[in-house]
């Protein structure tokens, strides 16, 4: 922006539009903002850092398969 102000960060809506498109980019973007939430959530659910890891993996990769 012309008055110093940076853009705001794209919506996770738009985003996942990207990703669907194939934007490798638009996922590691929701993977930062999101990452931490899935694997909190994983292992509070499971009790296990392992499977918790694995649920990370599993819900960025349906993502990325299935954005559409």
């Amino acid at each position: 922006m012309a008055d110093g102000r940076s853009a705001p960060p794209p919506a996770d809506a738009a985003l996942v539009a990207a990703v669907a498109a194939g934007s490798e980019d638009a996922l590691a973007e929701l993977y930062d903002r999101h990452v931490g939430a899935i694997h909190a959530t994983a292992y509070r659910i499971t009790g296990d850092r392992q499977v918790a890891e694995d649920v990370v993996q599993e819900v960025f990769l349906a993502l990325w398969n299935r954005a559409e």
